[in-house]
């Protein structure tokens, strides 16, 4: 069974958040959880709607796929490709997308963008799962490639947006990562706000789960 915590604020000069933040359990019911995190693409128009959209659609579209069926790089093609549909047809923005199936026993999903997805398993060693993921075509531009993630040994996980990663540090996401769930948002924040404040230089979004 995995414990989340989840938060997301705006940062910078955005009038809005741009980020969003989505994690709702699997139509199969049990621990199954469906969690998704994007980032809309600054200095455009509509980047908040672009990352709502996004993280709104991809749930339905995953809610749509047997729990099995989402083991499968097919599946996630199909959910990222009506998300970017969804939000072509909502708003002029565009946004990164990652979205992943769990229940604590694997984690499978995808990932366009610049948004990271990191895991950790006993061995304390922690990996970027979202490495090899392209950044552009964005979500919302009509032609993007999904990579696909898949991990079965895993006992955290830490996803962030760019306004996370690259203000907060190495030291700080390790922490975050290896540190009680509840408090790895309070960290990565504090840390942002220690290397770079007085203000978040970005809006901030983190998607954190550990096994209990």
């Amino acid at each position: 069974m995995l414990r989340f915590q989840e938060r997301s604020e705006r940062g910078g000069a955005h009038a809005e958040n741009e980020d969003c933040v989505v994690r709702v359990p699997h139509s199969s019911g049990g621990i199954r959880s469906l969690c998704f995190l994007a980032d809309g693409q600054g200095g455009r128009q509509d980047g908040a709607v672009a990352a709502r959209v996004a993280c709104d659609s991809a749930s339905i579209a995953a809610n749509q796929f047997g729990w099995n069926e989402l083991t499968l790089p097919s599946s996630w093609d199909t959910i990222f490709s009506k998300a970017d549909k969804s939000v072509r047809g909502a708003c002029l923005g565009f946004t990164t997308l990652i979205g992943f199936a769990t229940d604590g026993a694997f984690l499978c999903g995808g990932a366009v963008g610049d948004s990271k997805l990191f895991v950790a398993g006993t061995d304390a060693n922690m990996v970027e799962l979202s490495q090899r993921q392209q950044k552009n075509p964005p979500i919302g531009g009509g032609c993007h490639s999904t990579t696909f993630l898949y991990t079965e040994a895993f006992e955290c996980l830490l996803a962030v947006t760019d306004g996370v990663w690259k203000y907060a540090g190495h030291e700080a996401l390790v922490q975050a990562m290896f540190g009680p769930v509840d408090e790895a948002a309070m960290v990565l924040r504090a840390a942002v706000i220690a290397r770079n404040g007085p203000e978040l230089p970005d809006d901030f979004t983190v998607l954190a789960a550990s096994k209990i």
